[in-house]
Formats: structure tokens, C-alpha cells, sequence
């Protein structure tokens, strides 16, 4: 099927198409979650004596009354480059042909509320009569909000409650009680959440588990509090046993998180180049799995610990501590991190 088939009228037509086709990944973005939000428009082949003049990405924003705003576009008057119409600050791509299929394509680094709403692809044609025809199709991209955020504002309104009954109204020591016993319950249900929405945990070995996060981080900072949180530490590799177990996890997870780069481990050689320890118990690290070439030190930047699993091999490889440096958001390492909590 061909993209357009005659009009008899002289105007403009203007339709919705399934030969243009624009899709979100995801669908949906949590802010601070979300590492990354890509839109594609593909247009198809033209018919026939139909050719393609531009395609024109545009955003309408869900809040509010506001218009529609033209992002991005790319023609065939101007060498076919994409153009950055509102000062975007996703990463843009694309080609036309005024014969073939061509595509526009935008990619944002850690999304927000900011860029949802409805996305428009529209595809402008000329057919041989000079007659202008123009087709679109849209898709919903949706703020998610976290079931974690959820619990963790039922458990902090639910303390205050229970701090101010306690505090005031020492006669309605019952009620404290009551108040207590659902803030408990509640703080059960959020580690669970925790536990099941934010890591992959593992089974128990040698008295403690690990917790394979399941999003991104910025950096080691942001990775040893989110272990903290769970009661526990940046993994530290003690022998080679224990490396076999971890290896496992980590391969268990390149299956799950194809786009994951690294995994932060708990060492640096911060205090000393080439001098590496383990953070948490501050000891030396005396067992190691380097990758070949490894540790390299690149611009005497990377200081901590990371692990990588590729083909069918998990190794060690010296990352930077701070992803954040890397000033374009698309070449960003998708970095995961291994807490180890006592069981």
C-alpha cells in the first residue's frame, strides 16, 4: 500500500495515515527514573508520482490549554538536516528522500514531566499536479508515578500522625497504638515494594543476599545510598567463590537490562592511584577479575569499581565515579549497581 492516492480536489489533504508511523519508548517516564525516552517517526516509501517536501515532529503538553509545539524537522530543501526547532535538548536524528522512506528521530536523556504529552509525526507531499498533501499519526507518551512514592508519603504522613497524637494527646494512647500498628504495616508493604520494584534479589550465600538494582544511577554517591537504604553496602568481592555466585547474578541481568553498561562494586583507588579498597570495610583488595587492559585509568578519571558482563564472561573494568561528567546525555553509561545486605 502507497502512502497517498489521488485527490480530485485542488486543496490540501489532510489524514491520518498508517504508512506514517511515530512510536515512544517507553510509553510512560517517572521522573528520576526514566533513563532515557526515544521518538521515532518513520514515514514510508511515497507512491508513485508523490513526493516528500519535509516531516515536522511536534508535542502537545498535558497540562493546561497550551498548543502544540513544533520540535523538530527535517526537509529536503536543506540537505536533509534535522532541525532543532524549540532548542530541544534531546539528541536528533534522521533522513529524507523525497523517493523513499525516511525518518526523524529525538532521544532524551533522563525525561520528566516536562516531555510528556502527545506527539504528532507530520509528513508533507507534493503530487505531480503541485497539489500539497500532508498525513500524521500521534502517540501518548504518560507521566508515571511510582507505587514506591506512593507508600513512602502514606508511611511519612502516617509517622507524623502518630508523633503529634504522641506528643498532644496523651490521653489517646489507643489510638497511637492503632496509628503505630498501620505505620508498621504500611513500612512492611514499602520494603516490600523496595524489594521487588527497584532491585533483582538474590538467593542467600554466605549469610547475606545481593540486590541488583533495576535502574540507572549518576554516579557512586547515589549507589551507596540507595544500599544504605537497604541495609547494606556496595558489594565487596572477597574471593573467587564468591565472584562464580556474583558472576551469575550478572549474567542473569545483562539478560534482563540489554542496555546496561556497568555495575558499580564498592572499591576506588581514590586515596591512591592503583591502590585499590574496599570502601565499606576499608581493607585491600586482594582477590581481582580485570578485564584485559584493566584498570586503565582513562583521563584520570576512573577511580571506582565496576563490572561487566560480555558474551560469557563477567569482568572488572575502572570506571568514573561521577556518569554526570559526560556532558552529552546519549553517550551516558546505562549504570546499574550490587548492594550486599547481611541476611
Amino acid at each position: 500500500m502507497h502512502l497517498y492516492k489521488k485527490t480530485k480536489c485542488c486543496g490540501s489533504v489532510i489524514k491520518p495515515d498508517q504508512n506514517v508511523q511515530i512510536s515512544a519508548s517507553p510509553p510512560a517516564v517517572e521522573e528520576g527514573v526514566t533513563p532515557h525516552l526515544t521518538i521515532k517517526c518513520a514515514v514510508a516509501k511515497p507512491a508513485s508520482k508523490i513526493s516528500l517536501l519535509s516531516i515536522i515532529l511536534s508535542r502537545q503538553p498535558l497540562q493546561g490549554n497550551q498548543e502544540a509545539m513544533e520540535l523538530a524537522s527535517i526537509s529536503s530543501f536543506d540537505g536533509g538536516q534535522v532541525k532543532n526547532i524549540d532548542n530541544t535538548v534531546a539528541v536528533l536524528s534522521g533522513a529524507i528522500a523525497a523517493h523513499d522512506a525516511s525518518f526523524i528521530s529525538m532521544s532524551y536523556s533522563r525525561p520528566s514531566r516536562n516531555e510528556t504529552g502527545l506527539y504528532t509525526c507530520r509528513a508533507n507531499l507534493m503530487d505531480e499536479l503541485g497539489h500539497p498533501q500532508t498525513s500524521f499519526s500521534d502517540v501518548l507518551v504518560q507521566e508515571e508515578t511510582s507505587q514506591l512514592q506512593t507508600y513512602a508519603s502514606l508511611v511519612q504522613g502516617l509517622s507524623s500522625q502518630v508523633q503529634g497524637a504522641a506528643s498532644c494527646c496523651a490521653n489517646l494512647s489507643s489510638s497511637v497504638a492503632d496509628l503505630e500498628q498501620t505505620a508498621k504495616r504500611l513500612t512492611i508493604a514499602l520494603d516490600y515494594v523496595q524489594t521487588n520494584l527497584m532491585f533483582e534479589m538474590s538467593s542467600a550465600y554466605r549469610g547475606k543476599v545481593y540486590y541488583y538494582s533495576k535502574y540507572s544511577v549518576d554516579g557512586i554517591d547515589a549507589a551507596e545510598s540507595s544500599c544504605e537504604i537497604m541495609g547494606g553496602f556496595l558489594a565487596e568481592i572477597q574471593d573467587s567463590a564468591e565472584w562464580t555466585f556474583v558472576s551469575t547474578l550478572l549474567k542473569n541481568a545483562a539478560g534482563k537490562f540489554p542496555s546496561r553498561n556497568v555495575t558499580l562494586l564498592g572499591a576506588q583507588d581514590s586515596t591512591a592511584e592503583g591502590s585499590w579498597f574496599w570502601t565499606h570495610s576499608k581493607s585491600p583488595v586482594t582477590f581481582t577479575a580485570w578485564e584485559s587492559g584493566s584498570p586503565n585509568d582513562v583521563n584520570h578519571t576512573e577511580n571506582c569499581l565496576g563490572a561487566t558482563f560480555t558474551g560469557t564472561k563477567a569482568s572488572w573494568i575502572d570506571v568514573s565515579c561521577d556518569v554526570s561528567v559526560t556532558k552529552i546525555p546519549s553517550q551516558r553509561p546505562d549504570t546499574g549497581f550490587l548492594c550486599e545486605v547481611p541476611a
